[in-house]
């Protein structure tokens, strides 16, 4: 799968205030303020979403951001970082939709399946070519409906540019295969 390390806006001061009325430096004054939110990503987030006028691409960069100013990291030792969510739903049976996004998936050089749980989840160990730091992939199967909706989180992504293009890449491979399954 190729992915295009670019995020969807320039990562500056001048473009974060221009989103959301601050620069990224002003954001983390002002999230210095607020020690409530230490370990509490969730609030913080919804926080900085109702100060910045609803921007949420720029909530999740500007906690992130500070966090690592901050060098905040989870128990394993790495940061946090951004997560994706990309969704789709294939009208088609669910062991054929696992099955194809599996062999897609598992034929991809950055990839390395961690777990495997028949028509029901898949995860891997990602490894974007030109990053040096793995991420996490969770697949998630549910039918309703003769439908199969696919769930795909990415995890622990350490940079926007990455977290934009891998957003972009999967929706890109998830949209392909929709089309792909439901022609036949």
């Amino acid at each position: 799968m190729k992915v295009t390390l670019q995020s969807d806006h320039p990562v500056t001061d001048t473009e974060c205030k221009a989103a959301t009325g601050a620069t990224l430096a002003e954001w983390n004054q002002r999230l210095a303020q607020k020690p409530e939110f230490a370990g509490t990503r969730r609030d913080a987030l919804h926080w900085i979403y109702e100060e910045n006028k609803g921007h949420i691409w720029w909530s999740v960069t500007i906690w992130v951001e500070w966090e690592a100013s901050q060098g905040i990291v989870q128990k394993d030792g790495r940061p946090e970082g951004y997560n994706i969510c990309v969704t789709k739903s294939v009208a088609k049976p669910i062991a054929e939709v696992y099955e194809r996004l599996k062999s897609i998936v598992g034929a991809d050089s950055q990839s390395q399946l961690v777990r495997d749980r028949e028509a029901k989840d898949l995860r891997y160990k990602w490894q974007t070519d030109g990053i040096a730091t793995p991420t996490d992939v969770d697949i998630a199967f549910s039918e309703k409906n003769g439908k199969t909706g696919i769930t795909l989180t990415h995890n622990r992504i350490q940079t926007r540019d990455e977290a934009d293009g891998l957003r972009s890449a999967w929706g890109e491979l998830l949209t392909s295969i929709k089309a792909e399954m439901e022609k036949s």
